[in-house]
């Protein structure tokens, strides 16, 4: 029997964050074609279906914030320097400072999540806790923090590699 490691857990993950990318686009697409017809074709718009798809959209936005993550797609600086080694210590800074904002936003988030959890926040239509709207940031955003976390790891043990072979 094979144990799961830590990459396997993050290959789970990212196959998850493509799923509900695109979960998440088709109750998009399905809820914005129902606003439509309500709207246009039986002049009566419902509210249900656009807070809906508000609420999916920002699942929609923290999963592909997670993937692209998860791909190496972070903001990154290109301060062009000789030094292979330089060059990489730069993206290891440049890894830690988003993680460090990753990590506020994560904060915030947490906080506005416990200040709505103890209001009981509901949308005005359906009446859905907004709780519910803000679980998917908050799965994106500590998805993030870990896919930054590795790829901050990885970062570094390359660096170490490089100095070591310079140091040779």
């Amino acid at each position: 029997m094979r144990k799961t490691t830590f990459l396997d857990f993050y290959k789970l993950s990212v196959l998850a964050c493509k799923f509900f990318i695109v979960l998440s686009s088709l109750a998009i697409i399905f809820l914005t074609c129902i606003q439509v017809v309500f709207r246009y074709v039986f002049r009566n718009p419902l509210l249900g279906p656009e807070e809906l798809s508000i609420m999916v959209v920002l699942w929609l936005l923290f999963a592909g914030a997670a993937y692209a993550t998860s791909r190496g797609f972070t903001v990154s600086g290109g301060i062009p320097l000789k030094k292979e080694s330089s060059r990489r210590l730069m993206e290891v800074i440049f890894s830690f400072l988003a993680l460090l904002v990753i990590l506020a936003f994560t904060y915030l988030v947490i906080n506005h999540a416990i200040q709505q959890i103890q209001q009981h926040i509901v949308s005005i239509a359906l009446r859905i806790p907004i709780i519910y709207t803000i679980a998917g940031v908050l799965c994106g955003l500590l998805l993030m923090t870990g896919y930054t976390i590795f790829e901050l790891v990885t970062r570094i043990k390359t660096v170490r590699q490089l100095k070591q072979k310079e140091n040779k």
